[in-house]
C-alpha cells in the first residue's frame, strides 16, 4: 500500500531539471541502460538507493553523464524529493511490485518507465509512459519531452494519483486483505 497523505503532490515548488531515479545500485535496476541513453545530452540524475557508487560512478564518467548518488533518505523525506523533479524514471529489467513507482505516481510525477514485468501490470495506458528497452531513441526522446514540458501539462500525473488513490491507498489495500481473511 501506499500512504497517500504522506506522498501527495506538494504545491508550490520548484521542479528540477534533471531526473530522478529511486532504488538501490543494482543490475536489475538498469543504469547501465539510462547511463547509455543519456550519453552527452546534457541531462542530470539524482539517485536515491545504496550499492557500489564506485562502479556506476564509472558508467556514469564513461558515459559522460552527470550523475548524483544521494545514498538513502527517510521515507518520510522522499515526498519531498519525488515532488522536486520533472521527471521519475525507472528503467528496470524487471520489477515486482516497484514501490519507488507507486510512490512517485501517488506525487503526480511524470513517471517514464521501461516495459517489464512487475511495471506493465500498472499501466493503464493514461498514467505513465511505459516504452520497450529496446526503444532506445523513443525513450530517450521522451525522457527529453517531458523534462522541456511545464508541470502545468501534467496529465500523467494526475492519471497516475487517482489510480493509485483507487488500487493502492491504504484503505483500499485494507479492504481487500478483510475479504480475504473473512474467506477463510
Amino acid at each position: 500500500y501506499i500512504d497517500i497523505k504522506l506522498f501527495k503532490k506538494i504545491y508550490k515548488i520548484n521542479k528540477k531539471n534533471k531526473i530522478l531515479c529511486v532504488g538501490r545500485l543494482a543490475a536489475q535496476k538498469n543504469y547501465e541502460f539510462l547511463f547509455k541513453i543519456l550519453n552527452n545530452t546534457g541531462i542530470e540524475v539524482d539517485i536515491i538507493g545504496h550499492g557500489d557508487q564506485f562502479k556506476y560512478k564509472a558508467l556514469a564518467k564513461q558515459n559522460k553523464v552527470k550523475v548524483n548518488f544521494l545514498g538513502n533518505i527517510k521515507n518520510e523525506d522522499l515526498p519531498m524529493y519525488y515532488n522536486s523533479y520533472k521527471v521519475f524514471v525507472l528503467c528496470s529489467l524487471y520489477e515486482g511490485n516497484p514501490k519507488s513507482l507507486l510512490e512517485a505516481m501517488a506525487c503526480e510525477c511524470t513517471c517514464i518507465c521501461s516495459n517489464v514485468n512487475g511495471i506493465k501490470e500498472l499501466n493503464n495506458g493514461k498514467n505513465f509512459e511505459i516504452i520497450d528497452l529496446k526503444d532506445q531513441n523513443i525513450f530517450i526522446k521522451t525522457i527529453k519531452k517531458h523534462i522541456n514540458l511545464g508541470d502545468e501539462t501534467n496529465n500523467l500525473g494526475l492519471k497516475a494519483r487517482e489510480y493509485i488513490e483507487e488500487k493502492f491507498s491504504l484503505d483500499i489495500v485494507k479492504k481487500e486483505f478483510l475479504k480475504i481473511y473473512k474467506q477463510l
